[in-house]
């Protein structure tokens, strides 16, 4: 999902920390089912810079 709101000129935010306002967000989707996460999707307000990312084979170490 977070892709194709890519390709549609959409920004989006994973949130997987819902517990803060856990009983709010099932009420207000009506479901009884557990909530495990969440995705917002609108027009970015902003376009940052790419975070620095380390080197993946200065992180990883094969045996």
């Amino acid at each position: 999902m977070t892709l194709t709101a890519t390709e549609l000129g959409l920004g989006s935010l994973w949130i997987c920390d819902t517990y803060f306002a856990y009983e709010e967000l099932t009420e207000w989707l009506g479901t009884e089912g557990a909530l495990y996460a969440a995705l917002a999707v609108g027009y970015a307000d902003e376009s940052p810079a790419p975070r620095p990312r380390k080197d993946i084979y200065s992180i990883t170490e094969w045996r």
